[in-house]
């Protein structure tokens, strides 16, 4: 009887706890959870607010000055129009916006609005390598960048000349090695500064363009030395190749001719 009552209480325990669990499940699905339209900027707050009306470049509604200067920018070339760049409140965001300008329209003559001595000589700079033209390399006024400009332009187009450009000889030395070395001609390693840098260039120029004549220009005599040892190793390989091909050839041609047999062997 006990164990009876026991498993009863047990059963009435779980259909309790069964029914409770059902009645939270409803009313949690139950429960409305708040919605915003993002469509409409006006219910956002902060920074998100401005964002929101950025990505629609709704500019006037937006607080953050910085943010509504990327507005008016991101509108200028919306509609296509400089004019609008005049709109920007910061000074480096104005120069900024002429830049875009100047580098999406490809036109160096815009880089001319801009006051900044930063914006100015990125301006002038990116115009010349993307049209690798190295004169604009001249209109950088900041050193180090003028330099990077000129051997950057001159290694993209491998023009040589354009590396005399670099007053600096370590600088010179290594943008016509690269060009040297990329076109396989020995016209830069003429013009190095370095006597030593210049043999070498010759010697990778030689092997490059598989030129032994060129080891004759070699001044320093164990660079010379090496450069001649390289082809004439080459040749002894090459030898060494076609001595092997006939062996083998001829190793094909005795194994698979049938053995004759002599008077004897056929008695």
């Amino acid at each position: 009887m006990i164990n009876k009552k026991v498993s009863l209480a047990l059963i009435l325990t779980v259909v309790l706890s069964l029914t409770l669990l059902l009645v939270a499940c409803n009313d949690t699905e139950s429960i409305e959870i708040p919605t915003f339209d993002y469509s409409d900027c006006s219910v956002l707050e902060g920074s998100v607010k401005d964002d929101c009306y950025l990505t629609k470049l709704q500019c006037s509604e937006i607080n953050s000055s910085s943010i509504k200067d990327s507005c008016i920018i991101e509108l200028a070339f919306e509609a296509k129009n400089i004019e609008v760049c005049e709109l920007v409140q910061s000074d480096s965001s104005v120069d900024y916006c002429y830049y875009k300008f100047a580098i999406e329209d490809n036109n160096a003559e815009l880089c001319g609005n801009i006051d900044s001595e930063y914006w100015l000589n990125n301006c002038y700079n990116t115009y010349a390598l993307n049209n690798s033209d190295a004169d604009y390399c001249s209109l950088v006024v900041r050193g180090d960048q003028q330099t990077d400009c000129y051997y950057d332009v001159a290694t993209d187009s491998n023009e040589v000349g354009v590396c005399t450009y670099l007053t600096n000889t370590t600088d010179l030395d290594r943008c016509l090695m690269i060009i040297s070395k990329e076109i396989a001609e020995t016209d830069g390693c003429y013009m190095m500064n370095s006597g030593l840098n210049k043999d070498v260039c010759l010697l990778k120029v030689a092997k490059l363009a598989d030129d032994q004549e060129i080891c004759d220009d070699i001044y320093i005599d164990v660079i010379e030395e090496d450069c001649n040892n390289y082809f004439d190793s080459m040749g002894q390989e090459e030898v060494v190749d076609e001595t092997e091909t006939v062996e083998d050839a001829t190793e094909e041609t005795d194994s698979e001719q049938e053995p004759e047999l002599t008077v004897e062997e056929e008695l």
